[in-house]
């Protein structure tokens, strides 16, 4: 990704925390458990239907009443054990017990804006921004064949917030797609994440 782009979208959500009123200026921080559903070139690899292995960490600040700025960091495995399947390589195939995993990291700036009371349930809407680090892995008995990349990667995103005191708890589905880079291709999949968090 160009470092240009970077260093300008950085400037411009720090630029937002410091613009927003003092008084809106609250954080949020949040853990995640996330299960996960391929789609697309992902599915078609992985050949795995659903995922019940995720996680992240988050922390938004609200820079008005209906909005925040942050970022998020997530891990979403996609994991798959196929039998009697054929691999070709260039002068040789393979043929035996595959085992296919993706491992995604999405690494997302993003902004959310919000419904609702400021310390009611709240639905909201987002967008995500960033990179995703995708690992691709076949394993066939002693062989193993691995590609790795970081892609640039979008995620809009709905949820709903419902708080109680201090602490509150949301739930939210992202689209995660992280455009094409090298010899992956993109990555695609729907999280949907069960957070607690504090503010």
């Amino acid at each position: 990704m160009n470092r240009s782009r970077i260093i300008l979208a950085v400037a411009v959500l720090m630029s937002l925390l410091v613009a927003g009123p003092a008084a809106a200026n609250e954080w949020l921080w949040g853990l995640t458990y996330e299960t996960a559903v391929p789609v697309g070139d992902t599915k078609e690899f992985s050949q795995d239907s659903f995922s019940w292995r995720g996680m992240g960490f988050e922390g938004r600040s609200f820079i008005y009443q209906e909005m925040t700025v942050g970022f998020s960091v997530s891990w979403n495995v996609f994991h798959s054990k196929l039998s009697n399947q054929t691999f070709s390589q260039p002068g040789q195939d393979l043929h035996g017990t595959q085992l296919r995993d993706i491992n995604a990291v999405p690494i997302y700036l993003n902004m959310h804006y919000y419904g609702g009371q400021r310390y009611g349930w709240r639905p909201y809407f987002g967008l995500n921004a960033g990179t995703m680090y995708a690992e691709h892995r076949l394993d066939m008995g002693l062989y193993s064949f691995r590609e790795e990349n970081w892609h640039f990667a979008v995620a809009p995103e709905i949820g709903i917030q419902f708080p109680y005191d201090r602490l509150l708890g949301y739930f939210s589905i992202r689209w995660n797609y992280g455009m094409k880079s090298g010899e992956i291709d993109e990555v695609n999949y729907f999280s949907f994440r069960f957070g607690i968090g504090l503010r």
